[in-house]
């Protein structure tokens, strides 16, 4: 049997190169293109649908070439099911194992299957991770035992399910003696930017067998130590490496080992390469932050759009894909133009997923606040009346046993509320039952393919369609995995409320893969991805981003694989992280090779609130091709010379407007004054007062036109009602006070479910459980330091001791509302309230006039003739601080508690005072004076992008300061 031919072909990165080979191996006739990447997988399968070639991962050849052997090769392990065997080994570790404080983590599960599958490609398997430990010290023995424990239990796991890591596949090809007259396909392997241990031996093994070789390798026209994997290729087949294909003057002088190149210090200092001429156009751009550099990169797209170029012949090159997809998502949109962009996110962020999750949940524990997501949610399409009714409706149901059939009753009266009926059918039909996960994984996709919201996205074939559906598919595979591991262990069938624990469980962990177009630009975090790109951007030429810094395993340190490679002599060396620092050299020369006739490097001067280092490479490039373009994109200039997109013609055109004194924010006639003016004989609210008297605008759009906003701040205020809702003041003790208010908090994040991301609501949870603790804390000492008897919980506003209507022949008004509560302090009065934000004081007077006026407004509330009125607020950030008016020595502070006594000036001279204010605001908000009040609130105002006077968003002054050059 004579040896076959071999040959091992280096090419400058790109798809472009590999058209001729491919095109040259198709004339052979039929064969098999593979590759180690399976992105590269992808390109060539673009690169050959002419062509008659099989184009097939890596593992599927490893297969066939079993098959050919006589061999039934096993199933490959998917990468989700890997993970959930690790995650399931993890969560049954012994008590001493090192990872077993956070065996629960979804993080740890992570890094641990990827350090397993890391440690299989260079050989080390679980035997061989005890046989290690035996040998370590330190720490290293510990790390080594508990790893090899969880490597054993997935292994077996792996092997209960008949599953094999593609190493395995090719240890078995080593071990099968070959028979006369088995006839290989020709194969053409492209290998890519990595080459396991566990390739190199199967390129080996296919070296000494009758297989027709073709192994094409990245390789540098000039340097030839570059590319890792070619070398480690060429030394396993024992094969110089063939140039195949031109390259131009660019590609030549990029990291060609100049003298004093700063990307290869260690290499030969004696291969200068003459500098030439390159047909590919360079650019280094910068903008003042992201989004600008993000917005400015697709109005250059658009431009060569314009000249011609398809945009799928473009590409764009975003090494931190998590900051840079949302903002090319957005400029996308208002720009017009496509982009093919895909993110993986944790599957729990995805509203549809939330959504099934809420509705099992209510099934499982019959908690009506589980529905209110559900129910207000888009998918449902209810108005807000209808919202509010089901709602109200449903809560009745709540009681000591929730009245299944009753409910199941209003549902089945309402078309609008099929899904609610025949969930509750199923939820009564299954309550009872007990079977293993799998059964119940088939009675969930029954289910969840009859509701509402999944029908939408089946059917449906927009963008929201094609993201829910793939959420469906990704929530039913997680199931799935769990199930299968789960039939494995043989764990217990389980009932209906352990199976929507898992629900969550598995949900929690897993992720997907969100789409933003199926053509266009090509959005991707390295160029291996790219197929045939004319013109080429790479966003964020940032030291620390492009290229990244380095970083250590954190499972197994590089002093800990130097001990490992010790004690395992003659074997391939574990990879440490300095090979990161080559890894990222190679990206970044593939991707500005890739793009054949046009390439932009660009970075942002600014992120968030630092400044930026452009990443050395750049200086590369520059040295490489001296004629480089260089060009900063003003921070001022928010449209181009000329703009091609619709929305820039038309933000130009407001631009190009001839610039006016501002106008005085006012009302735009007295009929809409009348209109939004208080009625002089409604009543007000303290806080609505408050608002009037610190910037009357504000009062306008929030207690007269009723707008709410949404955002993070306000959902973090809202946890200032906890201590009402939970009725702290009137608790009897610390244990009910922390349970009152643990239930309190349960109900207001439920609340939130339907506008809060998972992850904000993770830290609402975790900031209200410490805000919790300080409560409870501060209201058992300021109960001991500040003793109070006949407490009122809920005091209302005419209420007897809070009188209601304030006196006064000119401009009488009746407050209405709710205090948290109203006690008895030996004698006097004392209003006890609860705030998010604190009141300042200093010198003996508050020091904002609106709250000068809303503590003001509860005295005089409470005043009588002979009584001196305290007021006890308790805020976020300023503990509980209790006002005292006039002298009080008998009142003591314990700030180390978070209880402090503030002395102001004695009522006879506040309350005139406060009593001024508040006819005055009276009367403003009456002839409906809705003027701005600029101050230093307007930073944390949530309106400030409807006023037209805000510090930061109004037309007082220019955001963009005018007065200074360049960006």
């Amino acid at each position: 049997m004579g040896r076959p031919r071999c040959r091992l072909v280096g090419v400058v990165p790109g798809a472009a190169p590999l058209v001729p080979l491919l095109r040259k191996f198709a004339k052979g006739g039929s064969g098999i293109v593979t590759s180690f990447s399976d992105s590269l997988v992808r390109v060539c399968h673009e690169l050959c649908e002419d062509e008659e070639l099989d184009v097939v991962p890596f593992a599927s050849l490893v297969g066939t070439c079993l098959t050919l052997l006589g061999e039934s090769p096993r199933p490959l392990v998917p990468t989700g099911i890997a993970l959930e065997a690790v995650a399931s080994a993890c969560r049954n570790l012994a008590p001493n194992s090192l990872f077993q404080p956070t065996a629960r983590l979804p993080g740890l599960h992570r890094v641990i299957a990827r350090a397993l599958d890391e440690l299989a490609c260079w050989g080390v398997d679980a035997g061989e991770l005890e046989r290690l430990a035996d040998l370590a010290e330190g720490s290293l023995e510990r790390r080594l035992r508990s790893l090899a424990e969880v490597a054993t239990a997935t292994d077996a796991l792996l092997e209960g399910l008949g599953l094999v890591r593609n190493a395995w596949r090719i240890a078995r090809l080593e071990e099968t003696v070959l028979s006369d007259g088995v006839a290989f396909p020709r194969v053409l392997l492209v290998v890519g930017p990595d080459a396991e241990p566990h390739r190199l031996r199967w390129l080996r093994w296919a070296a000494g067998v009758p297989l027709d070789l073709t192994v094409v390798v990245e390789s540098h026209p000039v340097n030839r130590t570059l590319f890792e994997a070619g070398l480690l290729v060429s030394e396993a087949l024992g094969i110089e490496v063939e140039p195949a294909g031109p390259s131009d003057g660019f590609a030549r002088r990029l990291f060609a080992n100049r003298p004093g190149s700063v990307s290869s210090p260690s290499a030969p200092q004696n291969t200068e390469t003459p500098y030439e001429p390159s047909g590919r156009r360079l650019r280094i751009a910068n903008a003042c932050d992201p989004l600008a550099e993000a917005e400015w990169t697709l109005r250059d797209a658009l431009e060569r759009h314009e000249e011609g170029v398809p945009f799928d012949r473009m590409f764009i090159v975003a090494r931190d894909l998590d900051t840079y997809g949302p903002l090319l998502r957005v400029a996308a949109d208002r720009l017009g133009i496509p982009l093919r962009l895909d993110l993986r996110r944790p599957l729990l962020e995805n509203a549809f997923c939330r959504l099934t999750l809420s509705v099992l949940e209510f099934c499982a524990e019959a908690k009506t606040n589980r529905l209110v997501p559900v129910v207000r949610s888009s998918y449902l399409n209810l108005s807000r009346v209808v919202q509010a009714e089901v709602l109200d409706r449903i809560r009745q149901f709540q009681g000591p046993v929730f009245a299944w059939d009753a409910c199941a009753a209003y549902a089945a009266s309402r078309p609008d509320l099929g899904w609610l009926s025949l969930t509750i059918a199923w939820r009564m039909e299954r309550s009872a039952q007990v079977h293993p996960l799998y059964e119940w994984q088939r009675a969930f996709v029954d289910w969840v393919g009859d509701m509402p919201w999944s029908e939408s996205c089946l059917f449906g074939s927009g963008r929201t369609e094609e993201r829910d559906k793939r959420c469906m598919t990704a929530m039913q595979r997680a199931l799935a995995h769990a199930a299968s591991v789960g039939r494995v262990r043989k764990e217990r069938p389980a009932g209906f409320l352990r199976f929507v624990q898992a629900c969550r469980q598995a949900w929690s962990e897993a992720d997907t893969s969100v789409p933003f177009g199926s053509d266009g630009i090509r959005v991707v975090r390295d160029a291996t991805d790219v197929g045939l790109g004319k013109i080429g951007y790479v966003l964020g030429v940032l030291e620390g981003v492009f290229p990244r810094r380095r970083r250590e395993d954190a499972i197994l340190s590089d002093a800990d694989r130097e001990q490992m490679d010790r004690l395992r002599p003659g074997c391939v060396p574990l990879p440490k992280s300095e090979r990161q620092a080559r890894q990222e050299r190679e990206a970044f020369y593939r991707a500005c090779v890739t793009a054949s006739d046009r390439l932009q490097l660009s970075y942002p001067q600014t992120s968030d609130d630092r400044d930026n280092v452009p990443a050395f490479y750049l200086d590369e490039v520059g040295a490489a091709d001296p004629g480089v373009e260089r060009i900063v994109y003003s921070r001022t200039a928010l449209v181009p010379a000329a703009p091609l997109a619709t929305a820039d013609r038309l933000l130009a055109q407001a631009l190009a407007i001839t610039k006016s004194e501002v106008v005085p924010t006012g009302l735009a006639s007295p009929e809409v004054a009348l209109r939004v003016a208080w009625p002089a004989a409604e009543p007000v609210s303290v806080s609505a007062l408050r608002d009037a008297r610190q910037c009357p605008f504000r009062w306008l759009v929030r207690h007269r036109l009723g707008l709410r906003p949404t955002g993070t701040r306000e959902r973090w205020m809202a946890l200032a009602s906890l201590p009402d809702r939970a009725g702290l003041l009137e608790s009897p003790d610390r244990e009910r006070a922390q349970r009152d208010l643990e239930v309190a908090l349960s109900e207001a994040l439920l609340d939130l479910a339907g506008s809060a991301d998972p992850w904000e609501l993770r830290l609402l949870e975790v900031g209200g459980r410490r805000l919790i603790e300080q409560w409870v804390d501060r209201e058992i000492g300021a109960r001991a330091l500040w003793p109070r008897t006949t407490l009122r919980g809920h005091a209302r506003f005419g209420d007897q001791g809070l009188r209601a209507e304030i006196p006064d022949k000119a401009t009488p008004f009746i407050l209405y509302g709710t205090i948290s509560g109203l006690s008895d302090d030996r004698g006097n009065p004392r209003v006890h309230l609860f705030e998010a934000r604190s009141i300042e004081s200093s010198e003996g007077r508050i020091t904002d006039p609106g709250d000068e006026l809303y503590v003001g407004l509860f005295l005089l509330a409470s005043n009588a003739p002979g009584r001196r009125s305290t007021v006890e607020i308790d805020t976020f950030d300023g503990g509980r601080r209790l006002f005292v008016f006039g002298d009080a020595e008998s009142y003591h502070s314990r700030p180390a508690e978070g209880l402090m006594v503030t002395r102001l000036e004695p009522h006879a001279n506040l309350l005139p005072r406060v009593k001024q204010s508040a006819l005055a605001t009276v009367g403003a908000i009456r002839t409906a004076a809705v003027t701005p009040t600029p101050s230093d609130r307007c930073t944390g105002c949530a309106y400030g992008e409807l006023c037209r006077s805000s510090q930061l968003f109004g037309e007082q002054r220019s955001t963009f300061y005018e007065e200074a050059d360049g960006p």
